[in-house]
């Protein structure tokens, strides 16, 4: 029981189906996000945890979470993203327009392409993308060209260890920087 007799909060999530609908910056929904953003936000920054737990109905629920902690952290963060989809464009890449294909991206931008300020946005190298199985060409390309660390599926199935040496890997260089 991993969460058990741990406090949590749930924050309200539009259900406004024809908001969602509504394209702003590129972003299909953008409103009902930005909202939806700052108030979790500002939520953590009222509560000020050293650590988050975070569920939510997609990846764009990690975005005030990372935000937050790298602000918290002053940059020092890796993220560690498991998904089997990139989530690595940007408003001009995706053609639905939907965040969903966004989020890991927009913690790169230091307004979170308009969503969210992002004052300690994150390099390409502090991002670990685990489970790849379906990326478009701009997503491959960035991978590629930016030297980012992805590791797909076939990566994981041909090396049972791989995880563990991943993270390990990330606590030693935390460790390092912070004795």
């Amino acid at each position: 029981m991993y969460l058990a007799g741990m406090d949590y909060v749930t924050l309200p999530v539009s259900t406004d189906k024809k908001e969602m609908e509504v394209k702003k910056n590129g972003i299909r929904g953008f409103d009902i996000l930005h909202t939806q953003m700052q108030l979790a936000y500002e939520r953590l920054r009222k509560d000020a945890p050293d650590k988050v737990f975070a569920l939510g109905g997609g990846c764009d629920a990690d975005v005030p979470v990372i935000v937050y902690l790298s602000e918290k952290y002053q940059g020092d963060l890796t993220v560690i993203w498991l998904d089997a989809h990139g989530d690595l464009n940007t408003p001009g890449e995706s053609a639905s327009s939907l965040f969903y294909g966004m989020p890991l991206r927009s913690v790169l931008d230091g307004q979170c392409f308009g969503l969210l300020e992002n004052r300690c946005s994150l390099g390409i190298s502090q991002i670990i993308h685990i489970g790849g199985r379906d990326f478009d060409e701009a997503e491959s390309a960035l991978i590629k060209d930016a030297g980012m660390a992805a590791y797909s599926v076939q990566d994981i199935r041909a090396d049972s260890g791989l995880i563990h040496r991943i993270v390990e890997g990330t606590q030693n260089r935390f460790e390092t920087r912070n004795p």
